[in-house]
């Protein structure tokens, strides 16, 4: 049998027009180098915690993220574990973390980051990922600031209670000991707290509290929290790890240090989406 050419030659064109597009499209749409979400991240610089940095992938890579290190503070390189959390719809990109242990960080010098005699918080805006196969990538990390604890008296105070829900909310609740004013609410991240989180102090905004507060002994302190809603955060944002302390400091009746400490805990995400990537990658292109 034999066959049409006028029939097979719009076949093949097609075809071969199809398949052209699909080349333009995928490569239009593939990643040069891993996408790292930015965070927003207050925590103890000591033993015991960690944070999770994410990061978005072509779904076909084998280029693994496995070291990391911090250029700015000039840290050792130091072994992580990329996990494939899912991949994102309606694309070929997929979602991965990266758990970062901060006891496992060590100086140049042999050190660890914790046991650094600096009594200052630590800021960190840049991060070095290193691939399986040696390819190093330098990124911006966000706003990422690292406490150093400070042991402080819980006097004229009544550890109260303490909640939180999994809808990024909490509340701290105090009761005085003795008369007490406050005069000072310290918190070591206020704008960056003022920036994700709403917080309220007996049912008044934290912006909004007009110091000195008196107390009368049995009075309760409540400290309430709410994460802001991120619907509509720049793509390249992901919201992560707080522990914030927001520290309560004034004088009891006979003139003495009252102090209390409250931490602000929470942990939120945004999901970035297909549509998101590809307008950050039109951005940088």
């Amino acid at each position: 049998m034999k066959l049409n050419s006028k029939i097979i030659i719009p076949i093949v064109i097609a075809i071969l027009i199809s398949w052209v597009g699909n080349i333009y499209i995928f490569d239009k749409y593939s990643l040069e180098k891993p996408i790292l979400l930015n965070s927003y991240l207050g925590l103890p610089l000591a033993e015991g915690y960690n944070f999770e940095l994410s990061y978005v992938s072509n779904i076909y890579d084998k280029d693994n993220i496995i070291l990391v290190s911090f250029p700015e503070i000039n840290t050792q390189s130091f072994f992580v574990t990329a996990t494939s959390d899912n991949n994102i719809a309606d694309s070929n990109f997929r979602f991965n973390r990266i758990r970062i242990d901060m006891s496992t960080v060590f100086l140049e010098n042999g050190k660890r980051l914790i046991d650094t005699d600096e009594t200052e918080n630590l800021s960190l805006k840049k991060i070095q990922l290193i691939t399986n196969s040696g390819k190093k990538y330098e990124y911006d990390l966000g706003k990422m600031y690292f406490l150093k604890q400070q042991s402080l008296p819980n006097n004229a105070f009544k550890n109260g209670s303490y909640m939180s829900s999994n809808s990024n909310s909490g509340s701290s609740t105090l009761t005085t000991e003795t008369d007490i004013k406050i005069t000072e609410l310290v918190n070591p991240l206020k704008d960056l707290l003022s920036e994700v989180c709403e917080v309220n102090i007996n049912g008044t905004p934290l912006s909004s509290v007009r110091l000195p507060l008196s107390f009368k002994p049995g009075d309760l302190i409540e400290v309430k929290y709410n994460f802001k809603n991120n619907t509509g955060v720049k793509p390249q944002f992901q919201f992560s790890n707080f522990i914030i302390p927001l520290v309560l400091k004034g004088i009891d009746y006979k003139g003495n240090p009252a102090i209390m400490n409250i931490y602000i805990n929470g942990n939120t995400q945004y999901y970035i989406t297909a549509k998101d990537i590809k307008k950050l990658l039109k951005e940088s292109r």
